[in-house]
């Protein structure tokens, strides 16, 4: 696999769950479940976030978060929780 193409995955999927790790897992894994990334084209750690149970906790935690998000206290409560 080209180094290049590589690097630029690595910093692409960084940069993305920097803004929300739940998302990315979310969609990396509906893409590898999909079929629209393969896993075996050098990204074959990826694979495991295709798991039926990696995507539904995934979605799960995004919903509560989207969720915890819109109210005052408990988006403080939620961001401590996750800073500790």
């Amino acid at each position: 696999m080209d180094v290049l193409v590589l690097i630029g995955t690595v910093f692409g999927l960084g940069f993305v769950s920097g803004i929300n790790l739940y998302a990315t897992v979310l969609a990396v894994g509906l893409a590898v479940r999909t079929g629209w990334l393969d896993p075996v084209a050098g990204y074959g750690d990826l694979e495991v976030l295709g798991h039926p149970a990696v995507l539904w906790t995934a979605g799960t935690l995004y919903v509560v978060e989207f969720v915890a998000d819109k109210m005052p206290w408990v988006d403080s409560a939620w961001d401590a929780v996750h800073t500790v």
